[in-house]
């Protein structure tokens, strides 16, 4: 009877767990530099803005944060050029309270409380509203195949 019991729970981490790693995966960073000034920060890639970032998040300050971004999606656009990303791979997952910004399965960004209030919005209209203009601006930075087969 026990035998059953341990198979049985075996069986069902085995597809439980696989879920829920595939639906969340969180790049691995450096570790990023403190930054003092609490400022607000205009953040943005290959020289297009996207949003500005205005509070700090435990000890990371506005800058700090946007380093984690710049990070985060310099690993995400590595692991996904195949097929190229698209405006649609661009998307919010609502899961636990938390609010995330996700390119396919990787999160990019979680959006605070303290952001939504800031912009007076609830964190998932927030949500939606950063991940509209990453689906602009991702696809448009995304490396390109090379026209010479190189």
């Amino acid at each position: 009877m026990k035998l059953r019991w341990i198979i049985g729970a075996a069986m069902l981490a085995a597809v439980v767990v696989p879920s829920t790693i595939k639906a969340q995966t969180v790049v691995a960073i450096g570790n990023i530099g403190k930054v003092e000034d609490k400022s607000p920060i205009l953040w943005g890639i290959g020289g297009i803005s996207i949003f500005t970032v205005k509070n700090s998040d435990g000890g990371f300050s506005p800058i700090m944060r946007t380093q984690v971004y710049d990070a985060r999606t310099v690993e995400i656009l590595c692991r996904t050029q195949a097929p190229r990303i698209q405006a649609s791979d661009v998307h919010v997952l609502s899961r636990n309270g938390h609010d995330y910004v996700m390119v396919r399965q990787y999160l990019l960004i979680e959006v605070k409380p303290q952001d939504a209030e800031s912009e007076r919005l609830s964190k998932s209209e927030l949500a939606y509203k950063w991940a509209h203009r990453l689906g602009q601006v991702l696809p448009a930075i995304a490396p390109a195949p090379s026209k010479f087969g190189v």
